[in-house]
């Protein structure tokens, strides 16, 4: 099961719970247009959201802006972005929406490091790693979704390439420390 309790997240290396993360609005940066360099240059956790319209479209052109500058601007993006889905009138959660699923692994297809960018506050990576691997719900009520993969064998797989798409991107960049962080964050408990 991928039933974590601990729902915190580790901002530049100090450890804030989700609520923490998500009232420092002050430190944060909303994007609904396009993520710049001096965005990424400065400190705090950068909001992007995705549209429907382009979940539906396939519009992958302000993520791909965003990668770009990620990539150019190395270590400072690190841990950096909390992408959302603007599926607030959908009470399901993003790995029970078939066409974000398939937009998260196009995404991943291309960018095989964005774990490394996205916060690693379990309300972030988790969706995005169960939308990866496929899942089904076993439980669900009022305060918590129980899911178990379709198949044990793709989700370990995923999971293990996620670790090494990681660990490679940190090999990269010289950034074993982040690789430390990261992993030890995104897998703790899991």
């Amino acid at each position: 099961m991928f039933n974590n309790p601990n729902t915190g997240a580790n901002i530049n290396d100090r450890y804030l719970n989700f609520e923490e993360v998500t009232n420092f609005m002050e430190e944060r940066i909303i994007v609904i247009g396009y993520v710049t360099k001096e965005m990424i240059l400065n400190d705090g956790v950068i909001f992007f959201q995705i549209s429907k319209e382009e979940v539906k479209n396939k519009d992958y052109d302000r993520v791909d802006k965003m990668f770009i500058l990620l990539q150019a601007t190395k270590k400072h993006g690190r841990n950096r972005i909390l992408m959302h889905f603007d599926y607030d009138d959908d009470p399901r959660e993003i790995y029970e929406i078939n066409e974000i699923n398939l937009y998260i692994s196009r995404i991943y297809e291309k960018y095989p490091f964005l774990f490394y960018y996205l916060v690693t506050s379990e309300r972030q990576f988790m969706p995005f790693m169960l939308s990866l691997m496929g899942v089904k719900i076993v439980e669900k009520n009022t305060h918590t979704t129980r899911v178990e993969p379709i198949d044990f064998e793709k989700a370990k797989e995923v999971r293990n390439t996620i670790a090494q798409n990681i660990l490679d991107y940190c090999k990269k960049l010289d950034d074993l420390e982040g690789a430390k962080t990261l992993l030890s964050n995104i897998f703790a408990d899991n």
